[in-house]
Parts: C-alpha cells; structure tokens; sequence
C-alpha cells in the first residue's frame, strides 16, 4: 500500500494556512470528511490506495483548497506573506520613531517647558514624526493585507489618512496631537470589524490615548496646568498630551510589528507533489 495519502494531503493544507487561528481545526474536519468518503469507497469494494486517491480528488488540489480557505467573504487572501513581515519591520521601526520624536519634542521641538524652543529642534522634531507617521502607515498597509481587508473602503480611507497626516507633519507638526486623533479615529473605526484577528490588531487599541490627547490639548484652558506660552497655550498640558500618545503609539505599532514578524508566510503557491487524480 503506498504511504498514507491523506496524510500527506493534511499536513500539505496545514502548512499552507500559516497562523490562522483556527487551521487546526479546519483540517481536522477536512481529514474527517476525507477518511468517511475513502471509507465509503472501500466499502464499495475499491482498494485503499485508489479510495484515498477518490477521497483527494474530491476535494481538489491542496493548493486553491488553502486559498479558499484563506480568503475573506470578499475574495481577498488573509494569510502571512513576505510582504507583510516586511511590514512587520516597519512596525518595530516606526516604535523607534516614535521614542524618538518623544525625546526630541520633549527636547525644546515641541515645547520649551524642558528646554528652550528653536526652529531647528523643531524641524528635527517634525522629521522624525513625518519619519514616525510614514512607518506606522506601511505597517497598517501590512496589517490590511494580512487579514484581507485592502481593498475595501475603509481599507483605502486607512491609507488616506496616514498618508494625508504624514505629508501635514511639517507644517501642521505643532498640531500633532490633533492630526494624529483623526489617524487614530480612521484607525480604530476601519478595523472595528476586525477583531477576528485580536492577537494583530488589538494593539492599536492603544492609539485611542490621542483622543484624549487631542481634547486636552483643545480644552487646555480648562485644565490651565502650568505657565502660557506666548501663543497662550498651556504647555505643559501640550507636551504630555504629545507624549502619552507617542509612547503609546510606539507600543502599539510596535507589538503589531513583532507580531507580523512573527508569522512565517503561508505557502499557496509552490508545487505539489501529490497526484489529486482518482485511480482507477
């Protein structure tokens, strides 16, 4: 008797669903069916062999079994591949950005409650958010691709946005924590229907601090925590409201970076050396 086909059919599809939560126990139905239907063709009198060939050839070949399963009710794939843990790099390198623009805004390019405010600190504050708000975009990129959302509306809104908000940096950076309220709104409402994938996108749960950033900053004459600046806005209320929502930021992308990095790529595509063709 030749090696157990339907094994091998398994074990093929397994590998080809990644880290879908739930590939266990697709495959385990999928195995089920496959034995029951060979069973039936034994018990008709067929040889084993060619029963596991019948029960293979219908259900196809492994590979468009593993992109059916793979892909959302809209048709798209959702599954790991290399350009999502690329986007997963962009992730842990927009969490650096964002520590960083942290440190410099705190260092006179944001506010002067620390350390006297310049042009030129502003201008380095201002690039390394512009550099922040351009990584974290290409990350959300990754994220839509991974759980098959890209080409939908709210999909296309999320890329708008983020590229919308890191273009503004230079000339609206003072403003940041209201810009990046709206980025976070955009953010938390395109993934809402999401949270099938929670160990990807619960992360960014964690950009809702920049709405509470945005209203202090907004309402910061109620607060009136610290000395005027010359613009009569209350720095210190600014600067922490900055601050909150950068680190948080710098978590959330963050662990959404690792977390694509962790993913091995699916395989969907590479041939397969095991015949789908019913013997006679």
């Amino acid at each position: 008797m030749e090696p157990d086909l339907i094994d091998a059919y398994i074990v093929a599809l397994r590998e080809r669903l990644g880290r879908r939560r739930d590939a266990d126990d697709i495959v385990d139905e999928v195995a089920d069916h496959m034995r029951e239907h060979a069973d039936r063709l034994v018990a008709r009198g067929e040889a084993a062999d060619a029963a596991q060939h019948g029960a293979i050839a219908r259900f196809g070949d492994v590979r468009v079994v593993a992109r059916a399963l793979a892909a959302t009710d809209a048709g798209a794939l959702a599954v790991p591949t290399p350009g999502t843990r690329r986007a997963g790099s962009a992730g842990l390198a927009a969490a650096v950005a964002w520590c960083v623009a942290a440190v410099v805004g705190a260092a006179g390019g944001h506010t002067e409650v620390l350390v006297p405010w310049t042009h030129t600190r502003y201008g380095i504050w201002v690039c390394t958010l512009t550099l922040a708000f351009g990584l974290s975009t290409l990350t959300v990129l990754g994220l839509l691709v991974r759980i098959g959302r890209l080409r939908t509306a709210s999909g296309a809104a999320l890329l708008v946005v983020g590229m919308l908000a890191t273009v503004a940096m230079y000339p609206f950076g003072w403003a940041i924590s209201v810009v990046a309220a709206v980025f976070a709104v955009t953010v938390l409402a395109g993934f809402a229907r999401s949270w099938q994938h929670p160990d990807l996108v619960r992360p960014l749960r964690l950009l809702a601090v920049w709405l509470l950033g945005a209203v202090a900053v907004l309402f910061d004459d109620v607060l009136a925590i610290g000395p005027v600046d010359t613009y009569g806005d209350y720095e210190i209320v600014w600067l922490l409201a900055f601050l909150v929502g950068a680190l948080g930021s710098a978590v959330a992308v963050g662990l959404v970076g690792l977390r694509l990095r962790a993913e091995p790529p699916a395989n969907l595509g590479e041939n397969l050396d095991l015949s789908v063709t019913a013997s006679a």
